[in-house]
């Protein structure tokens, strides 16, 4: 795939990407229609004739697929395109977050567009030459998962097109990461850090006790697979060095069921953090007091739909996707209306990035909630409670959150937060951090307010402080898990 040029994103209309990305989605529907058993076999079931869907508003009504009754429902070999037309040769689980893993081949066409997406961050965004010498450090999980091996395969390729960009990959090893980035570093000019990022947090934090000098090289970081706050895009940038809040931190809107689906621009940060300032244009672009993630992608690799405030997507997968509900609610906003919120372009510190791909916005996985009186908690709000500075030097900024029930049947919320290594339970950072998550709640959640108002100390959190790695809810090694169901 050929990167395009700055210019040529700033000129194409919205209109234009989105009636491409349209007319791709119709081909990939007529051709699994086609060609794919199970595809086949799910529209005969649904009464739908593919003959007769032949514009996008038709498109609109064919019936969604999903993992239970689409993707469990074949085997392999009848959810997938022939082997004489797509030849596919790695697979990489899903992380399991609503039930078993499920395994998603893919190809050297999927590896290529991770090439592509790859190269235009590093390239456009992080501003890496191929004559600047890099170090990428693969900090995500490797084995099975995809986000590690993706990313390596990426990385590789940028390097055989001729980048010097070398790759090393310690995982979610943070002791083996620190002893091989160390010795590193200092050869480099330029450093991207790619992870999760409360582990991105973890190596910066203790990279620095250990005597890395992240300042003394241009840092970039490349994340993945948590949403976090424009608070914690602040403190990552004091702990690496970074100056530039729109270029050198670019998140990922990923999966292991068609690897990059959106991604962080300058223009997408600039928009969110301005929304992030002010609640009035957050409630207008989102619909919602609370911040997702907002991202820009290209509709001519996923095409993006809502239904019942769920995105849905198309993509030529290795498993090709039509109309696919991945669980997560969001919404989608073309670039035309996007630009009706700021009249003033002109004010913009990102002219250059003018981009005008649509955008995509995600408040998270529908099930990873935790609920009080059937009002929901979202990990969001607890991330910004403890995200306060002056809990950096005693808690990591991890947590695992619940719903408990006292044995009088009365429900309540805890929360067990991981404490910094060597840092000791106190009932007063307890009540401080009590302190702090109530006054988030009543703050970014309309629900919880109301229902603070009506029953006062009955539903106040609770926290519970809990040891560095305890096995149990922060097991060093594994991906995170913020929210502990029965």
């Amino acid at each position: 795939m050929k990167q395009l040029s700055d210019h040529f994103y700033r000129k194409r209309s919205g209109t234009a990407w989105e009636k491409t990305g349209a007319q791709k989605a119709l081909r990939l529907f007529h051709r699994a229609s086609r060609d794919v058993p199970a595809y086949k076999h799910f529209l005969k079931q649904h009464g739908v004739d593919p003959l007769k869907i032949k514009t996008i508003e038709d498109f609109k009504n064919v019936p969604p697929i999903d993992k239970k009754t689409y993707l469990r429902a074949y085997s392999l070999k009848e959810l997938v395109f022939p082997a004489s037309q797509v030849a596919l040769h790695t697979f990489s689980a899903s992380s399991g977050s609503t039930g078993t893993p499920f395994l998603w081949p893919r190809g050297d066409t999927h590896e290529n567009e991770g090439m592509f997406l790859h190269e235009l961050i590093f390239n456009k965004f992080f501003g890496i030459k191929p004559t600047h010498s890099a170090l990428g450090v693969v900090a995500f999980s490797m084995g099975t998962w995809i986000a590690g091996t993706y990313t390596l395969a990426s990385m590789k390729a940028m390097s055989n097109k001729g980048y010097r960009l070398m790759t090393v990959t310690p995982g979610i090893d943070l002791e083996t990461l620190l002893d091989v980035v160390k010795p590193l570093i200092s050869n480099f000019k330029t450093v991207i850090l790619a992870g999760y990022p409360p582990y991105i947090k973890d190596v910066l934090d203790y990279g620095r006790e250990a005597g890395i000098r992240w300042h003394d090289v241009h840092m970039k970081l490349l994340l993945a697979g948590e949403a976090f706050s424009e608070r914690f895009r602040d403190y990552l940038m004091r702990r690496s060095g970074i100056k530039d809040p729109f270029r050198d931190i670019i998140s990922l809107y990923g999966t292991a069921d068609a690897a990059i689906l959106a991604h962080e621009t300058p223009l997408s940060i600039y928009i969110r953090r301005k929304a992030a300032d002010k609640k009035q244009l957050a409630q207008a672009l989102f619909h919602d007091e609370r911040l997702p993630s907002l991202f820009q992608y290209h509709p001519d690799l996923k095409f993006f739909e809502v239904q019942d405030d769920q995105l849905l997507f198309t993509a030529e997968a290795g498993i090709p996707l039509i109309r696919y509900r991945i669980g997560d609610r969001g919404g989608v906003i073309a670039f035309e209306e996007m630009a009706h919120h700021f009249a003033n372009r002109s004010m913009f510190p990102v002219k250059q990035f003018l981009w005008k791909l649509p955008f995509v916005y995600l408040f998270g996985r529908s099930d990873l909630t935790a609920s009080i009186y059937a009002v929901l908690v979202y990990p969001e709000h607890i991330k910004s409670a403890l995200e306060q500075r002056i809990f950096s030097s005693y808690i990591t900024g991890k947590f695992v959150m619940s719903t408990e029930h006292k044995r009088s049947y009365e429900q309540h919320l805890l929360v067990r937060v991981e404490l910094k290594p060597h840092i000791r339970q106190t009932r007063s950072l307890e009540k401080l951090l009590v302190r702090s998550l109530l006054e988030m709640l009543n703050k970014h959640n309309i629900e919880y307010r109301k229902l603070y108002h009506s029953l006062g100390e009955r539903v106040v959190p609770r926290i519970q402080l809990v040891t560095h790695g305890d096995p149990l809810y922060f097991r060093p090694g594994t991906k995170q898990r913020w929210v502990k169901k029965d």
